[in-house]
């Protein structure tokens, strides 16, 4: 007599079972609980497979290219059984996915740089998250996997998958430091003994967005902005970058400033005249305390040079030498 099988759990075993299974459709919205017991492990792997093939499609990466690092995807997705669970904790009962982000973690904070997660812990996220679209149960998710969230989340480091395939075979389950060098066609790969002791650089070109990103982001960045396709080389604005608020309130001359057509016609070249011209449309602008120094800026670019040689002369004396002697830039 055979088991009864949930009516929503049904046909996920059947496809499973019959290799029919659009792996864009094992999520939790399609079916919570997996039915394990109706499942060959022959065929779960099969699963595993298949996303690990849709994973290198979508990295425009052939399987027979990655051989080595396809295989130890597809394995790590089935031995981690991320794809069994139905919520996103079952991250903290991984231990090697736990220790391999903490290196991440502490390899960008040691050294500054962009670091590339292993591939094979890519896949097992993409998996979980893209595919699974397993969801945190609660807050408390985000404080116990500091290490998921910093490295997925705030670094983006999942925009790397492509570099991860193709660098596998030689770094194999090793972060490495990313340099950026937009000549190169493929990725370089160099075992240098840093401060920190040896360690992986690939030297690589800016890799285009792909689909996880946003996906992984959503997730672990409630609230946060969606990830722009311009990367990660154009860099955020920090709380203590944001410009100071020095235009006041009741001010109303905020339109652009136009640009002559001598200008344009000139490849637009702008004499000293128009620069002095557009400084005093823009001092306007400023508070009341900033318009004065704007005023003698102003002032000291307009004056002839004879004019600043004398004003010099009088206020420190002969200059020693010709080129010591840049004192009515002080105020600028």
């Amino acid at each position: 007599m055979s088991l009864k099988i949930e009516p929503k759990a049904k046909p996920l075993a059947l496809d499973i079972y019959q290799e029919t299974l659009d792996i864009h459709r094992i999520g939790v919205d399609v079916c919570k609980n997996v039915p394990l017991r109706h499942i060959i492990p022959g065929t779960m792997f099969q699963l595993c497979e298949a996303i690990t093939t849709d994973i290198f499609h979508s990295a425009g990466i052939q399987k027979h290219e990655a051989g080595k690092c396809f295989s130890a995807i597809a394995q790590q997705i089935s031995n981690t059984k991320l794809l069994h669970h139905s919520k996103l904790e079952s991250f903290k009962n991984v231990d090697w996915i736990r220790r391999s982000l903490y290196k991440v973690v502490r390899l960008q904070a040691r050294t500054g740089n962009i670091v590339c997660p292993p591939a094979p812990i890519m896949g097992c996220v993409i998996a979980a998250i893209a595919y699974r679209k397993l969801q945190p149960a609660s807050e408390g998710f985000f404080h116990k996997n500091k290490g998921l969230v910093k490295v997925f989340g705030e670094l983006n480091g999942i925009q790397w998958l492509s570099v991860a395939i193709q660098v596998f075979d030689k770094v194999n389950s090793c972060a490495c430091i990313i340099e950026l060098d937009e000549t190169r066609q493929k990725p370089l790969v160099e075992l240098r003994n840093l401060e920190i002791g040896p360690t992986w650089v690939v030297t690589t070109s800016m890799p285009g967005m792909n689909k996880y990103e946003n996906v992984l982001r959503n997730v672990l960045c409630p609230g946060g902005p969606a990830v722009q396709p311009s990367g990660p080389t154009v860099p955020k604005l920090e709380p203590a970058d944001n410009v100071l608020p020095s235009v006041e309130s009741n001010d109303t001359t905020n339109e652009p400033i136009p640009i002559s057509d001598d200008e344009e016609s000139e490849d637009n070249t702008i004499t000293l005249r128009d620069y002095t011209r557009q400084m005093k449309i823009l001092a306007k602008r400023l508070a009341t305390p900033d318009r004065a120094v704007a005023r003698r800026a102003r002032r000291e670019i307009l004056k002839k040079p004879d004019e600043v040689g004398e004003q010099a002369v009088k206020e420190i004396g002969p200059p020693k030498e010709y080129f010591y002697s840049y004192t009515h830039l002080k105020d600028v």
